[in-house]
């Protein structure tokens, strides 16, 4: 009954939300935990993606919310809002030939060596490259498989800093200084998106406040 009586006051009965892979995932399970625990008749359903993947199911309302980072530009049909912004590093293993470089890396002497690059899984994006400065290539949907192959010593690239800090600590990566990204790599804005003709209601607002908070931290 107390359900019933959320969603006639215009409760969502469930809350779908799209999540940027690069999102730090510390931030997002807080949130997540202090959710169920506001909402608990509200049922959450959490889809973790990069790129236009992110954008996609908004668009199309299977999902009500979405937090981006990976596009450069939101499409019309969407609002967004500011949440926070997530530190990114270039690293490569310390077996990598270009570890050995002290100093700055030239954009030249990034040519000859394979760049890993996640990719989209969908076709939002597509002939588009993000911070990509090498003509050879890995394309990885997956992060979680950027970040073994990247420590393997199989390419160097850009990663989230929550995810390899502790390769760092553990010198299992090292961080590059590349010309192009001076004095550090640019971080990643996140923004969450809705479609215009359908906000998010009292929990989906509830989420998002919880999510823009945790920017304080980061």
């Amino acid at each position: 009954k107390s359900r019933a009586r959320a969603i006639a006051d215009g409760l969502e009965p469930e809350l779908s939300v799209v999540v940027d892979v690069m999102y730090p995932m510390a931030s997002l399970t807080d949130a997540v935990g202090a959710f169920r625990s506001e909402f608990p008749h509200t049922p959450l359903r959490l889809y973790v993606e990069a790129l236009g993947a992110v954008m996609q199911p908004v668009l199309a309302q299977a999902c009500r919310l979405g937090i981006s980072g990976s596009m450069p530009s939101v499409p019309d049909l969407l609002d967004a809002e500011k949440l926070l912004d997530v530190p990114m590093v270039t690293v490569a293993a310390p077996s990598h030939a270009l570890a050995s470089h002290t100093g700055i890396i030239r954009a030249r002497d990034l040519v000859d060596h394979v760049q890993l690059v996640l990719t989209d899984r969908t076709t939002l994006t597509e002939g588009a490259t993000f911070g990509v400065f090498s003509p050879q290539i890995w394309r990885l949907a997956d992060l979680g498989a950027k970040h073994a192959f990247l420590r393997a010593g199989f390419g160097w690239g850009h990663m989230p800093m929550a995810m390899v800090q502790a390769d760092l600590d553990a010198g299992a990566l090292v961080r590059l200084q590349i010309e192009a990204f001076q004095p550090h790599t640019p971080p990643i804005a996140m923004f969450a998106v809705y479609r215009k003709d359908t906000p998010p209601g009292p929990a989906g607002r509830w989420f998002l406040k919880r999510l823009k908070g945790a920017g304080i931290d980061n």
